[in-house]
């Protein structure tokens, strides 16, 4: 409404200045007494000079609305570098603590031809190597139920016992034997089977036996009582021939010893711990 009124009156003023100019130029023109004839030279040169009285700015209003919605990809890499300079050098100590026993058995049965002679002999140590006098010791034939208490022997400072008739003791070639040992609230068991049952062929040229082990030797000795023959395993045979070690007059010496020997047993003990089962024998041939 502010804009049509201005525009109104501007229209007025203009219609007002036309008028004027107008009805002076009429006036200008006319006569200047009835009845005279007119001598003024006519003048047509109009100066007008408008000057507006108002002024229009125009005032506007933008409202935008923006909806933004950012898209963020992030992508890093760390790369870590660390270093360390130690400012202390350490000697570590040692001190054993273990109480591990160290427990070595033997069964020995030498074949003399007319009877054995049987030796039990087991060694229990603590690990600083010191005999465990207190243990309590027994051999057990499992295959045929038998059992012998062995008892601690000052003078060998094992549990020892040797029956030279072979009457107290037992060993039987084939059969599998059984060392227990219950010493400081522990139970230690290994078992092994008994070798044995060697012979000498009646023309005194083979030696063979029944039961091998795994360790097992065999020699002949010459009249000199040099060794002519000394064999071992692996790869001794069950029947071995001796023929031909029969090179000189006068007596020869046969020896066999079978043994089954296992390390590292009775669980619990020292990596030490062992048990061995032997049996021997040996002849005498004239040549």
């Amino acid at each position: 409404m502010k804009f049509i009124n201005k525009t109104v009156i501007v229209c007025f003023v203009i219609l007002g200045l036309f008028c004027l100019v107008f009805f002076g130029c009429v006036k200008q023109n006319s006569p200047g007494s009835p009845g005279e004839a007119s001598t003024a030279t006519p003048v047509n040169n109009f100066t007008k000079t408008i000057t507006p009285t108002s002024s229009i700015s125009p005032t506007f209003s933008i409202t935008k609305t923006i909806t933004v919605t950012p898209t963020i990809t992030l992508t890093s890499t760390i790369t870590d570098t660390f270093t360390q300079t130690p400012t202390s050098t350490v000697t570590p100590t040692f001190t054993a603590t273990s109480t591990a026993l160290t427990i070595g058995a033997s069964i020995d049965g030498f074949d003399t031809g007319s009877g054995w002679d049987i030796t039990y002999d087991v060694s229990v140590n603590d690990a600083g190597g010191n005999a465990i006098t207190n243990a309590a010791v027994t051999v057990k034939n499992i295959t045929h139920p038998w059992q012998y208490t062995v008892t601690y022997n000052p003078s060998t400072s094992t549990y020892n016992i040797e029956d030279t008739a072979g009457t107290t003791l037992q060993y039987t070639s084939g059969d599998v034997y059984e060392i227990d040992v219950y010493a400081n609230g522990v139970n230690y068991t290994a078992q092994a089977a008994a070798p044995g049952n060697g012979s000498l062929s009646a023309d005194c040229n083979t030696v063979s036996w029944q039961y091998d082990g795994n360790n097992d030797s065999l020699e002949v000795d010459n009249p000199s009582s040099a060794a002519v023959l000394a064999r071992s395993d692996p790869g001794l045979d069950f029947n071995t021939d001796i023929s031909s070690v029969y090179t000189d007059t006068g007596d020869y010496s046969i020896y066999l010893w079978l043994v089954n020997s296992y390390n590292g047993v009775y669980a619990g003990s020292s990596a030490a711990s062992y048990i061995w089962v032997e049996y021997d024998v040996g002849w005498d041939v004239t040549n």
